[in-house]
């Protein structure tokens, strides 16, 4: 392959494996801090939103199922689980979609966080290349305003996340 000795090979093994814990360090940090990020959300959230989201979350899912043929009671058959147990699993993560996106909301509110000419060109690039979509195409199926809320959005997680600070655990 790509090494020449043994040694070599044993050096590229070594680093991939320290990449990839890296990496997985790096994701569980982000998700912590997301998770702390939703605990210490603070205000009045209507239900109505949490449900909203939910019924969203729901209806989506069930659309992916029915594209590949199957509905959600069989799905939840076939997964072994209670269709209370689903629902109360989606209405839990649409209420902390929820909370994230008003706390993302406010920080990029906050900030003054948005996405410049440049870093929208640069996502339409991007996007272009992923899909192999002409860019103004991408730009008629894709409003500029969406990419430019998303850009604004990855700002604003990457506010949070560099200015969290990880603590080691207390020892036991």
């Amino acid at each position: 392959g790509e090494y020449e000795t043994v040694e070599e090979l044993k050096k590229g093994i070594e680093e991939d494996m320290l990449k990839r814990k890296q990496e997985s360090a790096q994701n569980a940090f982000e998700d912590a801090v997301i998770e702390a990020l939703v605990e210490n959300v603070e205000g009045e959230i209507p239900e109505c939103m949490y449900d909203n989201k939910a019924k969203e979350d729901v209806d989506s899912f069930a659309q992916r199922l029915a594209q590949q043929g199957i509905d959600v009671d069989t799905y939840l058959m076939y997964m072994g689980m209670d269709k209370a147990i689903f629902e109360s699993q989606m209405r839990e993560r649409a209420v902390a979609d929820v909370k994230i996106e008003l706390a993302v909301e406010k920080i990029i509110e906050l900030e003054g966080i948005a996405a410049s000419e440049e870093a929208i060109a640069d996502e339409y690039k991007k996007m272009s290349e992923m899909y192999q979509l002409d860019v103004e195409k991408l730009k008629e199926l894709v409003p500029e305003a969406t990419v430019a809320a998303e850009i604004a959005k990855q700002e604003a997680f990457k506010v949070v996340i560099d200015s969290a600070k990880a603590e080691k655990p207390a020892a036991k």
